[in-house]
């Protein structure tokens, strides 16, 4: 519990306040339009809200004799949103301090020069703040504009009650609400003679304090776990900070994709609607803990040959067309429940050599599944480098112009497609067309492809492919009679020219000054641990040779199991990182499991775990808005639109750009294809807020690659247009933080715009910025300017008055600090 005393004495001021009381509480009401005295020795109430907290204060009109003027002096008790003072006790604390100043420090209404001693604030503040009692209010946004409203009461009980029950709805679109007594009302006596108000906003009656009103908090009509949630009071939608009241008809409809709907009506105190809501101390919230109860469906299979017999022992197998999660099928049904029901599965039968797949969502089916068995092959495609031989798993095919989708690089053929020479093109950016005719009746399988390396346009000068210098490195040499240099910047087509020295492993090429040079590590068994282990051991290991033949022959079948299945998933992965979605928590996990692995995949394993790391590394720069390390990233074909995008990032938008990746919370999966559309939209709105109607990405386009045109005039030119759109910006974004900013201005968002822009100290704005980013005691008499000054200065877009009001401030600080030290 805080106080200030405030008021006109010698002019409107500051008189008193207690160490934390919020400045902002402090206001000057009077009235500018009269100087009537008939008021002089009247007093008022009023209620207000600040800095999550309740305002109660007691006006007393006085005389300001040094102004010859009728003003007021203003006892303010703040009391925050986690406390509670009883009615009764606000009443008669505020007139106790009122009281004591009227008799000591005031005659016959007026108020003239004199020292006041400030001791019997703090008596009366300890004395009441015993029944202070623990209770948690909602919070009521203060109102910065718009003059008061006003209550006229009839009895002091009347006074109480309003006191007790100060957080109202109906107070929230007023910056302050006066309560003046009910005989005070038409007489030239009325306070608010002297009292700033709108005339038009009596709300005397319209406040009915037995039936209490609730605010909605967090509420989301669609939450996390996909629940559609619709409240309504009356027939009328709610949303966050809507109101209820006590004695409204509240109706909850619960809604959820394959689950079923719930629907309640009643009061906020009913049983049936406390199971949904929770209503207590003003706020009302919708429980977190609600379950639906989940659809069922049941799916009858039936199996039919290609005459219409029905097969009865045929294999089913149902899984997720995702993830593979299996789905038993029990006599011939399978059931699905809840989001199962929206999904889509894959459902396989098989006998002999008939076979069908289908891909089914079961919502869409009416209780039956048919499959109708046809002859099937299923032929594996195997794509790989025809220089190095590596293989290529983010390929496209077609198959007579259709696009199939291999699943693990494996395509059936089913019924005549068998016998029938089919037409095969299989395409990748990196790489040239692969056209062929196939029969999987007659032709091998797998069928291996070679795709020949596209040289690009940077590996070519002057219509011949460039050459890069090899280098075998430290610990290598090149073979005899192989060749000294690579077509490529990754040296892919001379890897076997590499003979690494006994115990070291060859890795890849680094391109390092124009030259390729060799990397290699060592060999895990030529580490000298292992090395000083293996004598050790090696009279042991011949025993256990011997003794447990059986066993090690149990122990290779295992070990080639191992990798099989670890080349299956490094296979996968490199095509999983090469595509537009990344979840970081799925690649860390993988790595942390199989790259750590002693299982010899050579090659193959090397390329996935730096895939992963490259991913990782990519979801960091992301993370942490890096533009230019994104720009230079090297992204596969499938990212090519990404990479793209970032690439024509203009440098006036590339802080906006950053702060919106660093601002995403990237849980775990991240959408390049999201991230494309989201950042072309801010470029987008960017251009178009322009005043000029000039874009940035226009401007280039302006430049013809050809134009004969002096290039340093054109230069200078664009440049010249370049910084006054960036000026232009910087000036849009630092009135758009002084409108927004209706609390206390954060320093940060300033000393990020300071940095962001590199803007002439001869503007004007940026010569005001760099004072008050100086420190915490420069900005603190620019966050002491009050919003509605600001908000003033923002529509006059007057940097100047601004700055006259900072200094203003300045002084008013160094004067304060001088008093307090005094």
């Amino acid at each position: 519990m805080e106080v200030v005393v405030h008021g006109t004495k010698g002019g409107y001021k500051i008189l008193y306040h207690t160490k934390e009381m919020p400045r902002s509480v402090a206001r000057d009401v009077r009235r500018i339009d009269r100087n009537d005295g008939s008021s002089v020795g009247e007093s008022a109430y009023s209620i207000s809200f600040a800095d999550y907290g309740c305002v109660f204060t007691k006006y007393l009109i006085i005389r300001d004799v040094e102004r010859r003027a009728v003003g007021n002096v203003a006892f303010s008790v703040y009391i925050d949103s986690t406390n509670k003072l009883p009615g009764e006790a606000i009443k008669n604390l505020l007139d106790n301090l009122v009281g004591n100043y009227k008799n000591n420090y005031t005659s016959d209404g007026n108020l003239g020069i004199v020292q006041e001693d400030w001791t019997f604030v703090n008596t009366l503040i300890n004395q009441y703040k015993k029944d202070l009692v623990r209770e948690i209010y909602p919070e009521i946004q203060p109102q910065e504009s718009g003059e008061a409203a006003y209550i006229y009461y009839n009895s002091d009980d009347e006074l109480k009650k309003y006191f007790e029950a100060p957080y109202q709805v109906e107070y929230r679109p007023f910056w302050q609400v006066f309560f003046i007594s009910m005989h005070l009302k038409n007489t030239l006596q009325d306070p608010l003679n002297a009292l700033r108000h709108d005339p038009q906003k009596n709300i005397t009656g319209h406040i009915n304090l037995n039936n209490p009103s609730y605010i909605i908090k967090d509420f989301l009509v669609r939450d996390i776990s996909g629940k559609t949630i619709e409240l309504k009071t009356n027939g009328v939608k709610l949303t966050n900070n809507d109101t209820i009241r006590e004695d409204d008809t509240i109706s909850i409809k619960i809604t959820k994709n394959y689950y079923k709907t719930i629907g309640v009506v009643g009061k906020i105190n009913d049983t049936k609607i406390k199971q949904y809501l929770s209503a207590d101390n003003g706020i009302v919230r919708v429980k977190k803990e609600i379950q639906l109860i989940a659809e069922t469906k049941k799916i009858k299979l039936r199996v039919f040959e290609q005459m219409g017999q029905v097969v009865n022992d045929a294999i089913l197998e149902c899984k997720h067309y995702k993830d593979d999660v299996k789905k038993k099928v029990e006599n011939d049904t399978l059931t699905f429940t809840g989001e199962e029901l929206g999904q889509q599965w894959l459902i396989s039968a098989e006998k002999g050599n008939m076979h069908e797949r289908k891909q089914f969502t079961p919502s869409n089916l009416k209780g039956v599944l048919s499959i109708v068995l046809e002859e099937f092959k299923e032929v594996e495609f195997r794509v790989v480098d025809s220089d190095n031989g590596n293989m290529v798993y983010d390929f496209d095919l077609k198959i007579n112009d259709k696009r199939e989708q291999p699943h693990n690089n494996k395509v059936i053929f089913k019924g005549s497609e068998i016998k029938n020479t089919c037409e095969i093109i299989i395409t990748n950016s990196d790489y040239e067309q692969y056209h062929t005719h196939y029969c999987p009746d007659t032709y091998p399988n797998p069928l291996i492809v070679r795709l020949k390396r596209i040289i690009k346009k940077d590996e070519i000068i002057d219509g011949h492919s460039k050459k890069y210098n090899i280098n075998s490195g430290e610990h290598g040499e090149l073979k005899d009679g192989e060749a000294r240099y690579s077509h490529f910047i990754d040296g892919n087509d001379v890897r076997d020219s590499i003979q690494p020295k006994k115990g070291w492993l060859f890795d890849e090429f680094r391109l390092q000054d124009g030259t390729l040079v060799a990397q290699y590590s060592r060999k895990w068994y030529m580490k000298p641990l292992f090395m000083v282990v293996t004598i050790v051991i090696t009279t042991f290991a011949v025993f256990f040779l011997l003794v447990f033949v059986d066993y090690e022959k149990s122990e290779e079948i295992t070990n080639q199991e191992d990798i099989v299945e670890l080349k299956d998933k490094l296979e996968k992965v490199i095509i999983y990182c090469n595509g537009n979605t990344l979840d970081k928590k799925y690649l860390s996990d993988f790595k942390d499991e199989n790259c750590n692995r002693n299982v010899d995949t050579s090659k193959l394993k090397i390329k996935a775990c730096k895939k992963i790391d490259s991913s990782l590394v990519l979801i960091t720069f992301i993370e942490s808005g890096d533009i230019n390390k994104l720009k230079k990233f090297g992204y596969s074909s499938n990212q090519n639109e990404f990479g793209k995008t970032i690439r024509s990032i203009p440098d006036s938008i590339t802080p906006t750009i950053r702060n919106y990746l660093r601002g995403l919370v990237i849980e775990n999966i991240l959408d390049l294809n999201d991230l494309v559309n989201n950042i072309n939209k801010k470029i987008d709105q960017f251009n178009s807020n322009l005043e000029d109607g000039t874009s940035v990405v226009k401007i280039d386009k302006k430049i013809p690659e050809n134009s004969k045109v002096d290039d340093d005039k054109k230069s200078e030119k664009i440049q010249i247009q370049q910084d006054e759109i960036k000026e232009k910006e910087f000036e849009s974004k630092f009135w758009t933080l002084v409108e927004k900013d209706n609390n206390i201005p954060q320093m940060d968002d300033y000393v990020d715009l300071h940095q962001d822009y590199n803007i002439s100290d001869k503007n004007r704005i940026k010569s005001f910025l760099n004072i008050i980013v100086k420190g915490n005691e420069e900005f603190l008499p620019f966050s002491r300017i009050p919003f509605r000054e600001r908000h003033e200065m923002f529509e006059r877009r007057d940097v100047n008055g601004l700055r006259k009001l900072y200094n203003e401030e300045l002084t008013q600080t160094k004067n304060t600090i001088i008093n307090e030290n005094n």
